[in-house]
C-alpha cells in the first residue's frame, strides 16, 4: 500500500539489444526469384556498360552472385553482393577490385 502523498511508478521491462544474431535475420539472402531478378540486373548493367565504351559484348557471358555479410558504418550488418563475370572462353571478371 502506498502511503498518502507518494507515488508508484511502474517501469518497462528492460528491452534486450539485437544482437548478431538477431540481426543476421534482417540478411537473408533472397529468394531464386530474387537472385535471378539481380543476375538479370547485372547482365544487363554489363550490356550498358560495354556498348558506353564502344564495343559490343558477345553470346556466351554468364554471371554469378556471391552474398557476403559485411559491417556498415553504423555497427549494423549488411548483405553486399559480389558479381563475378565469366567470359566465353572462361576468364572470371570481378565486379569489385581485387585485393593485390
Amino acid at each position: 500500500m502506498a502511503l498518502p502523498g507518494s507515488h508508484v511508478f511502474f517501469l518497462p521491462a528492460p528491452q534486450q539489444e539485437a544482437g548478431p544474431l538477431a540481426e543476421m535475420d534482417q540478411c537473408r539472402l533472397p529468394s531464386p526469384a530474387g537472385q535471378a531478378q539481380k543476375t538479370t540486373r547485372a547482365m544487363n548493367h554489363l550490356h550498358a556498360y560495354v556498348e558506353s565504351c564502344g564495343g559490343k559484348l558477345s553470346d556466351g557471358w554468364d554471371c554469378k552472385l556471391r552474398f557476403r555479410t559485411t559491417t556498415r558504418r553504423n555497427s549494423r550488418l549488411g548483405l553486399t553482393t559480389d558479381n563475378y563475370y565469366y567470359s566465353p572462353c572462361g576468364k572470371t571478371f570481378r565486379s569489385h577490385k581485387q585485393p593485390p
